[in-house]
């Protein structure tokens, strides 16, 4: 058996091992985000937090690294029931100012959606430019 036999087998005993992994590690109540960053902000992350619950949004944003310039706007948070009909839709602004100086941290942003975690199947969080106009609605 020569030496690249042998390297082709062990690749694909870890890709066999590895899937094996990802597969075990998904559970049932996951839940699907869709993020859409915008303007000179950037949408990192977003998930409910964990328990039975009323659900919460949490999340991390940060300004667009090459941006050099003041940073504005709201997040537009959307949550789907199992049918895709939306259950309910929150603004949320995030926690302090969004820096743009090189290597600049991100911020935080969290929004108390008001329905069972477990009745959230899907979520969608969009930036949205300017301040929330109060004729919005968020329900």
């Amino acid at each position: 058996m020569s030496i690249r036999s042998v390297a082709y087998a062990l690749a694909a005993a870890l890709a066999v091992a590895a899937g094996g992994c990802a597969t075990a590690s998904t559970s049932d109540d996951a839940t699907a985000v869709d993020l859409a960053s915008g303007g000179h902000v950037r949408i990192l992350s977003a998930y409910l937090r964990a328990g039975p619950d009323e659900a919460v949004v949490r999340g991390m944003v940060r300004a667009d690294p090459l941006w050099r310039g003041p940073v504005s706007g709201h997040l537009h948070i959307a949550a789907y029931g199992r049918d895709g009909e939306v259950l309910v839709r929150r603004t949320a602004r995030w926690s302090g100012r969004l820096s743009t100086r090189p290597g600049a941290a991100s911020v935080a942003y969290q929004a108390k959606l008001g329905v069972p975690r477990a009745q959230v199947d899907r979520l969608a969080v969009a930036y949205a430019p300017g301040v929330h106009k109060a004729s919005e609605s968020s329900q």
